[in-house]
C-alpha cells in the first residue's frame, strides 16, 4: 500500500490466535511506501490416537514427531521422527519375537552359543575270539578212503576203524591219521570184527598209530594172505581174530618188533603163522 501526502510507515504484526487478529499502526514523518510483513502461521498438534488404535504420525509445521507407543501385547509398531526410524517397545515373552530396527541398521536376538563338540569315544578293547563251538562227538561215523570210522575221544581226537564202505575192496591201508572237520584224529584201534566175513579182501596194512586190534577182527576173510604191520606201538590182538583167514597168511613187521609181535599173533585163530620181518 502507498500513501502520497504523507508518507507513514505502518508496522503491522498479525497474531493469529483463536482465529482473530489485532493491528497495530505508526507513523513516522518518511516519505517512504509502507508495506505489510507475511503473517507468521503457527500450527497447531493434532489430537493424540488413543490406545489400541493404529498410531499416526503427529504434526507440528513441518516437523513430523513420533505417536504415541502402543501397549505391549499389541503387535510391535514403528514410530517416525523426521527421517530417522526408531524401535517400537519389545513384545512380551510368548509373542514373536521379531528383529528391532534403528534407522537402516537391524539388531539380531541374543547370540546362540554353540554346541560344544562331543567327547571322542575311547576305542574299545577287541573281544576275544570266541572258540567255535565243537562239530563232532564221540560215535560220529567218518568216512574216508574206503573206510569207516568212530571217534572215541575228542579230547584225544582218536578213531577206531570199524568196516568197509564196500563188501567188494580186495585192500586196504589203515592211516596213521584221519582228517575229520578240518581235524586229524589219530587211528588207534581195529574194531571187533571190522572186516569179519569179507571175503574178497586179500591185502591189508595197518598204520603206524594202531595199538589194538579187537577181536575176530579178520574173522572169516577165506582170500586174505597177506597183513603187514607198520605199527610200532602195538599191545594186543583179541582172540580169533585171523580165525577163516588163508592158511598161508604172512605177516610182515618191523625187524626190531618180530619177537614181540610174533607171540602176539600167535593162536589168534590159526594152527600156524608166519611172522616176518621186512628191511627196516
Amino acid at each position: 500500500m502507498v500513501m502520497n501526502k504523507k508518507v507513514l510507515t505502518i508496522a503491522m504484526t498479525f497474531l493469529i490466535s483463536a482465529g482473530s487478529f489485532t493491528p497495530t499502526f505508526a507513523a513516522e514523518n518518511n516519505d517512504v511506501p509502507v508495506t505489510t510483513a507475511p503473517p507468521a502461521v503457527e500450527v497447531s498438534t493434532g489430537e493424540a490416537i488413543g490406545i489400541g488404535t493404529a498410531s499416526g504420525p503427529a504434526v507440528t509445521g513441518g516437523a513430523i514427531t513420533s505417536g504415541p507407543a502402543m501397549e505391549p501385547g499389541t503387535p510391535a509398531g514403528i514410530t517416525v521422527t523426521g527421517s530417522s526410524i526408531t524401535t517400537g517397545p519389545a513384545v512380551e515373552p510368548g509373542n514373536p519375537s521379531g528383529p528391532a530396527v534403528t534407522g537402516p541398521s537391524i539388531t539380531t536376538g541374543p547370540a546362540v552359543e554353540p554346541e560344544k563338540p562331543d567327547k571322542p569315544s575311547k576305542p574299545t578293547k577287541p573281544s576275544k575270539p570266541v572258540k567255535p563251538a565243537v562239530a563232532y562227538k564221540v560215535g560220529d561215523k567218518i568216512k574216508s578212503g574206503g573206510l569207516i570210522y568212530e571217534i572215541t575221544s575228542v579230547k584225544n581226537k582218536t578213531v577206531r576203524v570199524s568196516g568197509m564202505t564196500s563188501k567188494y575192496n580186495t585192500h586196504i591201508i589203515i592211516p596213521a591219521k584221519v582228517k575229520y572237520k578240518k581235524t586229524n584224529f589219530k587211528v588207534v584201534k581195529i574194531n571187533e570184527k571190522a572186516f569179519a566175513d569179507y571175503t574178497r579182501l586179500r591185502k591189508a596194512v595197518i598204520g603206524t598209530n594202531v595199538e589194538k586190534i579187537g577181536k575176530e577182527a579178520f574173522r572169516g576173510c577165506s582170500h586174505l594172505n597177506r597183513i603187514t604191520v607198520l605199527s610200532k606201538k602195538l599191545t594186543s590182538v583179541g582172540k580169533n581174530a585171523l580165525t577163516g583167514t588163508d592158511i598161508n597168511l604172512k605177516i610182515t613187521v618191523y625187524k626190531k618188533n618180530l619177537s614181540k609181535y610174533k607171540s602176539l599173533f600167535t593162536n589168534k585163530g590159526l594152527q600156524t603163522v608166519m611172522v616176518q620181518s621186512g628191511n627196516r
